[in-house]
């Protein structure tokens, strides 16, 4: 029905909007962390605990955008620079606190 259909836009859009959220604190915390050189043990777990949230509105956000929203994003990650923010993450992540 389009309710449903309505529904289920709102809601994909919303947990993109939650995705997108996390993705600017995990920017600011990974500024942070390069200017200071390091990340101390608060600021690891945090830095941890968003890529997990962002996991998790990207997983929710597939379960109900629709297959065209989904292959969007999915387009709009496959950019070079994504691909560069992923190795930078991954390099913090092993860098871990101390």
């Amino acid at each position: 029905s389009s309710a449903a259909s309505l529904r289920d836009g709102a809601a994909a859009y919303q947990e993109l909007l939650e995705l997108k959220e996390r993705t600017g604190r995990e920017r600011a915390t990974l500024n942070g962390v390069f200017t200071r050189g390091r990340f101390d043990l608060a600021t690891y777990q945090r830095y941890v605990a968003l890529r997990a949230e962002q996991a998790q509105f990207a997983r929710q956000f597939r379960a109900v955008a629709t297959p065209a929203a989904a292959a969007r994003l999915d387009e709009a990650l496959r950019d070079p620079a994504v691909a560069e923010v992923a190795r930078i993450e991954e390099v913090a992540a092993a860098a871990g606190a101390g």
